[in-house]
């Protein structure tokens, strides 16, 4: 996490914002049900995906994924989901 605390730090978010985003990420990847896949297909990835993937490579996928959504009140609410 080194490096994503690194990372966290230059954008003013504290570790412990780190560390429960992260950890609802792998919530979300475990209980990997139809809405969670749903969420994950909105950003143009999968659990499965996700999964192989390590936790920086995670946060940029689906930072990127959120970027991709032009409407910004439709990325609010994926945001949140």
């Amino acid at each position: 996490f080194t490096a994503l605390e690194y990372a966290a730090k230059q954008a003013n978010v504290s570790t412990e914002d780190l560390q429960a985003t992260m950890q609802a990420l792998e919530a979300n990847l475990n209980m990997a049900d139809e809405p969670a896949e749903r969420l994950f297909s909105q950003l143009g990835l999968s659990a499965e995906a996700l999964r192989g993937m390590a936790a920086d490579e995670r946060l940029a996928a689906v930072y990127d994924g959120l970027n991709r959504i032009q409407d910004p009140a439709e990325r609010g609410r994926v945001a949140l989901a």
